[in-house]
């Protein structure tokens, strides 16, 4: 490689990796920055950690010249989970990289471009995650009545343009025909249809999964794996461990400051919480502004973590989360949940340090990043999910 690119790859793992880096976090999202990470409990690619539920039970009230209350140590549950592997690929030409002997800029700009593009799509996928669930479902087909390159989903929250996804067989890992690595290029979210690049068609049966390309069942565990109140979490048989359910209403009906405040009432006072952050979807925002409003206030703001501007709730950020279905409420205490860091996102280099990489078959050269943890929730209990909130 000419010097020049030799000169800008250095640069590239150096100060160019860490802005990357705090702006793929930071852009995450303000949840992502609410939570603490950390490299401690990984072993052997797992998350392997106690979680200390209850109070020890050693305390009590007794007489003069009695016996003293009988000890009781802190009681703990093993939470155990695999770390997730994240990447971020960046392409370059061989053309690019031959015209920059002559035209310094040319392969500067064109990797400024692969960055800007990588780290919009490492920001979106990554802050999208943490509110889903390990499977990596992000949304199903409808019956789609042919073979066709436009087709009705279940919901297009999570997709976004320029998205590559695998469409597969519902409960199946085996992507449909012609369903592999297909990059959606238009998006109707009126009508939750989407469209997909190439002539190859598809025929999907109204039971087929979207999920990110070679994602299925490798995501983090998010929040909507967390607010279940059955099943396994952290290998652990949520039937049988009632306080790692989480609080979760249903039917919350008609937002105001009465309700909410009951509901963080309810965290702090039986389940061992302590409310520091809400997340709301966007008609929920709307709706509790529209509150403030009739009842003659101020929509007071506040700046969280990253930067972010939130309603101020009585000294608690309330913030719109483009991820969070309609008419849905999250109260957290995000002192309870730790990013499990094995590494942070970083390049994939060959032996001699090299980032970039030959493609074989082509002109081409790739890079990539990666970022390997997992996010868990020591007290899943001390969350609370508000659904139909207007």
């Amino acid at each position: 490689m000419a010097a020049t690119i030799q000169t800008y790859l250095q640069a590239l793992k150096t100060q160019f990796l860490d802005l990357l880096r705090n702006q793929v976090n930071v852009g995450s999202g303000p949840l992502y920055n609410m939570i603490k990470s950390t490299e401690k409990n990984i072993e052997a690619y797992q998350v392997i950690k106690s979680a200390p539920y209850g109070i020890n039970g050693g305390a009590g009230a007794g007489p003069d010249d009695g016996a003293l209350p009988v000890s009781g140590e802190n009681k703990y549950q093993q939470f155990q989970s695999s770390i997730k592997n994240y990447y971020g690929t960046i392409r370059i030409g061989d053309k690019v990289m031959k015209a920059s002997k002559s035209k310094k800029g040319a392969f500067v700009d064109a990797m400024v471009a692969e960055m800007e593009g990588i780290k919009n799509a490492c920001t979106f996928i990554y802050g999208r995650d943490i509110h889903l669930t390990s499977s990596g479902v992000l949304a199903t087909c409808e019956a789609s009545g042919g073979a066709v390159t436009t087709f009705n989903v279940s919901d297009t929250r999570y997709l976004i343009e320029g998205l590559t996804i695998d469409i597969l067989a519902d409960g199946a890992f085996t992507p449909i025909l012609n369903g592999q690595q297909r990059r959606i290029i238009g998006i109707d979210r009126a009508t939750n249809t989407i469209t997909i690049e190439g002539a190859d068609q598809v025929t999907t049966a109204g039971t087929e999964l979207i999920v990110t390309q070679g994602s299925y069942n490798r995501a983090l565990t998010g929040l909507n794996e967390i607010f279940q109140s059955t099943g396994m979490l952290y290998n652990v048989l949520r039937d049988n461990t009632p306080w790692m359910v989480p609080l979760m209403d249903n039917a919350f009906g008609v937002v105001s400051d009465a309700k909410i405040q009951a509901k963080i009432a309810e965290i702090e006072d039986f389940r061992g919480g302590k409310v520091n952050y809400i997340g709301v979807a966007s008609d929920v925002e709307g709706s509790y502004m529209t509150y403030l409003e009739s009842t003659r206030r101020n929509v007071n703001t506040m700046k969280v973590s990253g930067g972010y501007s939130a309603i101020d709730f009585k000294g608690t950020p309330m913030k719109r989360d483009r991820f969070l279905q309609p008419g849905t409420m999250d109260m957290l205490d995000t002192t309870q949940f730790t990013l499990h860091v094995l590494s942070d996102w970083d390049w994939i280099t060959d032996v001699a340090g090299n980032i970039l990489q030959p493609v074989a078959g082509t002109a081409a050269y790739v890079g990539a990043l990666a970022k390997y943890a997992e996010l868990i929730c020591d007290h899943p209990g001390a969350q609370c999910r508000n659904t139909g909130v207007q």
